[in-house]
C-alpha cells in the first residue's frame, strides 16, 4: 500500500526468493531456526549484471589473503530479514482478523544487529581527514557538497539518514551566543521513531559543525522546506559514492556509519559531557551501546574518584592576597 521504501521492498522481494511458499501451519520455531542457520552458511547471490570485479564493487565478493570469494550473509543481514518475516506475518494476522503467533520469534532471538562491534573513527591525526576531503575533488559532481557532507557526519555524530532529511528549517544558528545552536531532528526523522520514548531531538554544535554551518551550510540556504544535501535520496545511494572516496583516498576498512562513530567518540574524549547528556545528542536509546565508547577517556573515572575524596594533587599555584590599599 506504498508504505515500503525501495530499499524494504527490494528485500521482500529477494525475501519470497529465498522462502518460497509456506503454508503458516509449517512456520514454527523449529522452521525459523532451520532458516536462519541455512542462512548463516548461504553465499550472498552474485548480481545478474555482475561479469568481472569492478574497482569499487566486487559482485558480492570479499577478497581474502589475496583472493576474492563469495560474500556470506553477515549476521546483520539476516537480522533484517528476520523483522521482514515477523512484519509480514503481523500484518496479515491484522488483515485477516486471526492471533499472531510470536511463538517462533520468542524461541528464536534475533541475530545481533554487530557481530563485531566496530572501533574504526577517522584519525585525522593521520591524515585520513584530508585524504577523504582530497578525494572530494576527483569526483565527478557534487565535489565541495561531498566534502561538507563528510565534516558534517563527523562534528555532528547524527546518523546518515537523519542528516538526508535535514532541511534549512531545522537549523537554528545563534550568532551572539553561539553554543545555543542547534539542529533539530523531528521525531519522524530518526530511527527510533516508533518508541514511546523518542521524540524530537535537539543536536547542540560543537564549535566546528557551528563554523561549517555558518560558512559553508547557510551561504547557499533556499526555501525552508528545502533538503541541505538534496544530491542523494537515500543513504545507499551516499554509501555508493563514499566507496569511491575512500578508494581514491586509499583508505580501507572504512564505512559511512564510521563517521557518526567518530563524532560520538570526540563527545567522549573531548568533552565531559555525562553519557545521558550525550545520548540526548546522539539518540542512543540504548545506555549499554555507550559503554564501548568509554575507552575513550579512560582516566576520568579515576579523576573524579581522587577529586571526590580530595585527593588530587593541586598543580596550580596559591593566588596571592590582595595588595593593601595605600594609606
Amino acid at each position: 500500500n506504498g508504505k515500503l521504501n525501495d530499499e524494504k521492498k527490494a528485500r521482500m522481494e529477494r525475501l519470497v526468493l529465498l522462502i518460497g511458499k509456506v503454508k503458516l501451519r509449517d512456520f514454527t520455531s523449529t522452521a525459523l531456526e532451520t532458516f536462519l542457520d541455512e542462512m548463516k552458511a548461504m553465499e550472498v547471490p552474485r548480481p545478474e549484471h555482475w561479469k568481472k570485479p569492478h574497482p569499487y564493487f566486487n559482485g558480492s565478493m570479499v577478497e581474502v589473503d589475496g583472493k576474492l570469494e563469495r560474500r556470506k550473509f553477515s549476521p546483520s543481514t539476516i537480522r533484517k530479514y528476520y523483522y521482514a518475516i515477523r512484519t509480514c506475518l503481523m500484518w496479515h494476522s491484522k488483515r485477516h482478523n486471526y492471533h499472531f503467533d510470536n511463538k517462533p520469534f520468542q524461541d528464536n532471538p534475533p541475530p545481533p544487529a554487530w557481530e563485531n562491534p566496530r572501533d574504526r573513527v577517522v584519525e585525522s591525526e593521520k591524515g585520513e581527514l584530508d585524504r577523504l576531503l582530497g578525494a572530494c575533488d576527483k569526483m565527478y559532481k557534487n565535489q565541495e557538497h561531498l566534502k561538507d557532507i563528510i565534516r558534517f557526519q563527523i562534528h555532528s555524530a547524527m546518523r546518515m539518514g537523519e542528516t538526508l532529511k535535514m532541511s534549512w528549517k531545522h537549523i537554528f544558528l545563534n550568532e551572539k551566543e553561539p553554543w545555543k545552536s542547534y539542529i533539530l531532528v523531528p521525531k519522524e526523522h530518526q530511527k527510533t521513531r516508533k518508541h514511546e520514548s523518542t521524540d524530537d531531538r535537539a543536536v547542540v554544535m560543537v564549535p566546528e559543525l557551528y563554523e561549517l554551518v555558518k560558512n559553508r551550510l547557510l551561504p547557499r540556504a533556499s526555501k525552508p522546506d528545502d533538503l541541505v544535501f538534496p544530491f542523494w535520496k537515500t543513504s545507499t545511494d551516499l554509501s555508493k559514492r563514499m566507496r569511491v572516496i575512500w578508494k581514491n583516498a586509499g583508505i580501507d576498512d572504512m564505512r559511512a556509519h564510521d563517521f557518526r562513530h567518530s563524532g560520538v567518540t570526540r563527545l567522549f574524549s573531548d568533552t565531559n559531557l555525562t553519557d545521558i547528556e550525550i545520548a540526548k545528542i546522539s539518540a542512543h536509546s540504548d545506555l549499554n551501546t555507550l559503554k564501548r565508547y568509554h575507552k575513550a577517556r579512560p582516566s576520568a573515572i579515576g579523576e573524579k574518584m581522587w577529586k571526590s575524596m580530595g585527593a588530587m594533587p593541586s598543580t596550580q599555584k596559591p593566588k596571592k592576597a590582595p595588595m593593601e590599599p595605600q594609606q
